[in-house]
Order: structure tokens, then sequence, then C-alpha cells
């Protein structure tokens, strides 16, 4: 069933309604059908339904649109109150303009996804002419009818797929959108997290943004921000690198508990490898190395997924001079490391000697 929406309830209330209505409290169900006049007028028909299964005859469409509320009454109320009816499914059909909405981000899967650090663009095309729409009698439409906005929202990981996960949805943009042309083009580029965190926690969101096309809420309005086209994007955090039980100063010996802690790896990365470059003059310039592979593992997980590579092969190492290790993952052909050539772990591997000087004097 479609998600609820947020003029479920108010399409019920405006300022000119007329009922035929039949008294669902005999009944398990209902279906509402609301039909919107050129003037903006709702007039509403109630049609029970006793089964779990049928049809209804709708009245005939005479107007602009018409949307159709199914409720349902629950088992039992909540705290002891008698139960309440409940939207569970909603269609709207009328001369809404046919719109639609594309997705152009770095990860070339069909389903919309991104990761926190990383921009897209979103493109909306409303397909139909405003001059298409008009009532047999040739007049203009209202213009409510042609005041959209382009509403942006964002749902954090943790509230995915819980009961109450409507309830966590945050909003923070609206912007007005006027249709004036056939094939109208609405395109901008965004970022992948919400705009009121701080900038050392972009890289690590998490979340759903749902971009949404709607009615404007503006005067004379019966269906203020009613969903025109929705799409939505997931979200995964950028991967990060932890390496543990690296020294930091130099050392006679490499510890055999080293290890690197690879976490939040990219949906359909291709691989993950971990390796290191050795400098036995302590130069600096590990670019003109040649990396030595201590891990190469393929991926295919889909989801982020961590990692833990132990790294006591390194400390079989005897020769002095400096070590770097590095972490990168293959994501859609091309190699990406961590943080670039500042993600390597430097270790300096210097043997203590000790070094005895003796004299022998004589006594007379």
């Amino acid at each position: 069933m479609k998600g609820r929406s947020l003029l479920s309830l108010w399409i019920l209330v405006t300022v000119l309604t007329f009922s035929a209505r039949a008294e669902p409290q005999n009944c398990d169900a209902w279906i509402s059908q609301n039909l919107i006049t050129l003037l903006g007028q709702t007039v509403t028909y109630e049609s029970p339904l006793y089964t779990e299964k049928g049809s209804m005859q709708s009245v005939p469409m005479n107007g602009l649109m018409a949307r159709f509320d199914l409720y349902v009454y629950p088992l039992a109320g909540i705290d002891g109150a008698p139960p309440k009816p409940t939207i569970v499914d909603t269609e709207v059909t009328g001369i809404l303009p046919r719109v639609v909405m594309e997705f152009d981000g770095r990860d070339p899967h069909e389903e919309p996804r991104t990761r926190s650090d990383w921009t897209h663009t979103v493109t909306t095309t409303i397909l139909d002419s405003p001059l298409r729409f008009r009532n047999p009698l040739s007049l203009p439409l209202p213009g409510w009818l042609s005041q959209f906005v382009m509403r942006k929202r964002f749902l954090a990981a943790e509230h995915i797929g819980a009961e109450d996960s409507e309830d966590h949805w945050e909003e923070y943009e609206c912007l007005p959108v006027l249709h004036v042309s056939l094939n109208q083009e609405i395109t901008f580029s965004d970022n992948a997290w919400p705009p009121n965190l701080q900038e050392d926690e972009r890289d690590t969101w998490s979340g759903i943004i749902e971009y949404q096309l709607a009615l404007d809420a503006v005067l004379g309005c019966p269906v203020p921000l009613l969903t025109l086209a929705r799409m939505q994007v997931r979200v995964w955090p950028k991967w990060t690198t932890d390496f543990v039980n690296f020294p930091s100063t130099p050392v006679p010996q490499l510890p055999d508990d080293m290890r690197v802690d690879v976490g939040d790896i990219y949906p359909a990365s291709e691989k993950v490898i971990v390796e290191y470059f050795y400098d036995p003059n302590g130069t600096g310039d590990y670019e003109d190395l040649v990396p030595v592979n201590l891990f190469d593992e393929p991926w295919v997980a889909s989801v982020a997924q961590d990692r833990k590579y132990p790294l006591a092969a390194l400390s079989e190492k005897t020769g002095e001079g400096d070590y770097y290790v590095r972490v990168g993952c293959l994501l859609f052909g091309e190699m990406e490391y961590a943080d670039d050539w500042a993600g390597l772990q430097k270790m300096t591997l210097k043997e203590n000697k000790l070094s005895l000087r003796a004299g022998l004097y004589a006594l007379e």
C-alpha cells in the first residue's frame, strides 16, 4: 500500500463540502471519494465496505480531480480509547500534470543511491503544458494548479524500517516552482547530507533523502502539498580506516598485533586492498616506491560492511627504514584510497645498537 499522505485528513474539511454520506459505524471499512470542482469546492461521497474484498462504483467525474481514501477500523483503540478510523491507502486521479524525476550521481545502479561525501543532480520534468488543462467551457484553470513546491526531507538510517519512521522525517527546504511550459525542467545539484550537520559529521551521515514535487499551499488550493511525484535516494556514509597498534616512534621490531579496521565499505565495492611501501633510506619519496599487497579481497557486498585486516606479517620485516601502509577500495572500476596519500600510516624500524668504548690504563 502507498505511504500515508500529509493531506489524507485535511481534504475532508475544506471550506465548502457537500456529503452524500453512508454512516460507516456498521462497517469495517469504507472509501471516501472527494471530487474537487472547477471552483475549488470538494464534494464528498462515502461508500461502506462490508466484506474483506470487493469493489465500489464511483460517482461520475465532474471537475478537476478526485481523491479516493480507504478507511478501516482498527481492532482496538490505544490506551483504552475507542478505535478510530485510519486511512490506509489513497489514490488521486484527474488532470494533474505528468511529472518525471531523474537522479544523476556517481553510483551507476538503477536504484538511486549515493555516498554522503558525493554530490548529485536531480532533474524534474513537467511533461504537460498548462494550456492542456482546460475544462469543457475553455475557461482557464485556477492559478493554484500551476503553483508547485519542491520539497526535500531526510530520514536517518536508524529510523529506516521502523514502525514510527514517518514521525522522524525532517524537512529543510520547500522551494516554489511555477509551471509555465511544456516539458519544463527543474535541475539542481545537491549535497547528500542534512544541512543542519556540522562539517565533521557530514561524511558519516547515512539515511534517505526524499524529493517531492507537490502543489503549493497557496490561497484557494483545496489540496495543498498534494504530491505529484517523489523520489528517494539512499545515502551511505564515507568509508573509514583506523590503524590499530601502529608504533608512533622508531622501534627495533614491528609489533605482531597491528591491524587495519575498515568501516562502512560502500555497497558494490569490487575489492579492498591493503598494501605497504618500504623506504629503506627514509627519503619520504614513497610515490616512487613499488607497493606490496598484504590483502587483495574481492568484494560483493550489497550493504555497507566493516572489515578487520591483521598485519602480523609485517612483524617479520627486519630491514631498517620507513614502512608505509595504506588501504584502497576498487569502486566502479576506479581505485580509491583513504584520504589519498595523507592516509598512509608511517612506521620506522631502527635497530638499537649498544656501543662500548674501553680504555686500558697502566698503574704505576
